[in-house]
């Protein structure tokens, strides 16, 4: 009869482990095949134009990436992240119109968050210098996501150059009282 060792008792444990590490591994991956089977055709296509975009995006080709978020609205007009994505490539190309074009139909639609305000603001801000629209839409980014440091910081911005030093000294320290150690960012 066979006596039972710590050593022995040690490699038992062991042993269970990894039969059930290895039972774990094998019921996660066929649970991970059947959820894949039972995505609609449909999705499946959206999630693979949404990568592909994403993926010409990475690489610079924004005209291509534009291309696969635009056959993504076609399956799913509703689409935040192909709105989104399409907002990002034109700006990335330099047509701030048409990235506005974007951001602004996705709010329109009611799909837009936080950041697609904060961007659209940004981009009215700092590169069209139309700062009563950028500081509406920085408004509705706090709004929607009161700890906004940089939505802070960027109407602060604003309010600077329509000279409306008291509310953007208010932001400043609202941006400083969330986020105490990105003073970086002011001065920046």
């Amino acid at each position: 009869m066979n006596e039972m060792t710590p050593k022995s008792n040690f490699i038992y444990a062991r042993v269970a482990v990894t039969v059930f590490i290895a039972f774990f591994a094998i019921m996660n991956f066929v649970c991970s095949e059947v959820n894949a089977e039972n995505i609609p055709p449909q999705d499946l296509a959206i999630q693979k134009h949404l990568d592909r975009g994403i993926q010409f995006g990475k690489e610079g080709d924004f005209e291509k990436a534009i291309s696969e978020f635009k056959e993504v609205l076609k399956l799913d007009p509703k689409n935040i992240h192909a709105y989104n994505n399409i907002g990002v490539a034109y700006f990335r190309t330099g047509d701030l119109d048409e990235a506005i074009a974007y951001y602004t139909k996705a709010i329109d639609l009611g799909l837009a968050d936080a950041n697609m305000y904060f961007f659209r603001g940004q981009m009215y801000g700092k590169y069209k210098q139309e700062d009563a629209k950028a500081i509406k839409d920085y408004s509705k980014a706090i709004e929607l996501q009161p700890k906004f440091s940089r939505a802070y910081l960027n109407r602060a911005l604003s309010y600077s150059f329509l000279k409306e030093y008291d509310k953007a000294i208010a932001d400043y320290n609202k941006m400083i009282e969330i986020r105490p150690n990105d003073l970086k960012m002011v001065i920046d």
